[in-house]
């Protein structure tokens, strides 16, 4: 004989028998090849916005150091990558390019600015592909490689001269 107890413990295992505990699948249709190469793992997350202007990606990142607490000072100090992506004519994300970051920065230096101010723009315009990369705009960093000058050891030996 099945006392109450048991006949509760039935009843509500069977009235939730039909839930699944499995994910849905995504259903793709035949003629759709995106739906079948997303899920495949074919398709770049990041290809939406590799499709967007650069100009629209420096204004939210200003909008994110703004959102983040940063003085309107250190904002400023962003401009730099502003003016590389002008003067090199960047229009989108893939455009960004280690070499002609470099062809910016020595054309700095050959107009007399300071390796202090070389660093300062790189570390602006790294600072902006980093950001780039955490908020999933592009999957690769394109400065990521670059490194500053040494300051110290060049101030001596233009000190020396």
């Amino acid at each position: 004989m099945v006392g109450p107890i048991q006949r509760r413990q039935q009843k509500t295992e069977t009235r939730y028998r039909w839930q699944s505990t499995r994910p849905r699948r995504k259903r793709c249709s035949v003629r759709s090849s995106t739906c079948r190469r997303e899920k495949a793992g074919l398709i770049d997350p990041t290809e939406d916005q590799r499709k967007r202007p650069l100009a629209d990606h420096i204004k939210e990142f200003e909008s994110y150091l703004n959102n983040k607490g940063v003085t309107p000072k250190q904002t400023k100090k962003r401009s730099p990558a502003q003016r590389m992506v002008n003067d090199r004519r960047w229009r989108m994300i893939n455009d960004v390019s280690a070499s002609g970051a470099l062809d910016f920065l020595g054309q700095l230096r050959r107009d007399g600015l300071s390796a202090q101010t070389y660093n300062h723009y790189l570390k602006a315009a790294k600072q902006f592909t980093r950001w780039l990369v955490r908020d999933r705009r592009t999957p690769l960093d394109a400065l990521a490689h670059l490194s500053r000058l040494n300051v110290r050891r060049i101030g001596a030996m233009t000190a020396g001269r």
